[in-house]
Parts: structure tokens; sequence; C-alpha cells
């Protein structure tokens, strides 16, 4: 039996009915996007602070590029 725990409580899964079941779906769902938001943020993050770091010792004098 599968269970979920919603403030300290658990409820079985199989106690839901099709539009708690739908609400649970799209709180996965919800979760599941966010992790890849957050995933292509740190990514973007991590891309521009190398790209400053590519810009900056450029920019050196006596750099190679």
């Amino acid at each position: 039996m599968t269970k979920i725990t919603l403030d300290d409580v658990e409820y079985e899964l199989e106690d839901f009915d099709e539009g708690q079941q739908n609400i649970l779906q799209e709180i996965q769902y919800n979760s599941n996007v966010k992790k890849q938001v957050e995933y292509q943020l740190h990514s973007i993050t991590t891309l521009g602070s190398i790209l400053v770091e590519r810009l900056k010792k450029s920019l050196e004098p006596n750099a190679k590029t």
C-alpha cells in the first residue's frame, strides 16, 4: 500500500478519489518541472560565470584568445 504524508499525516493513495489523484499528479508534475527549471537556472548561471571569466582573461594585457 502506497502512502503519502502531508503535514505529518499519512494518507493511503488507494483511498484517494479521482479528483485527489489528479491533484497529486499535478503536484508531482509541478515538482518535476521545478527541478528541471532549477537545473536550467544553475546551468545558465554557471555558463555565465565561465563566460565572464573568459572575458576578463581576454582583457588582460598580453592575453591570448
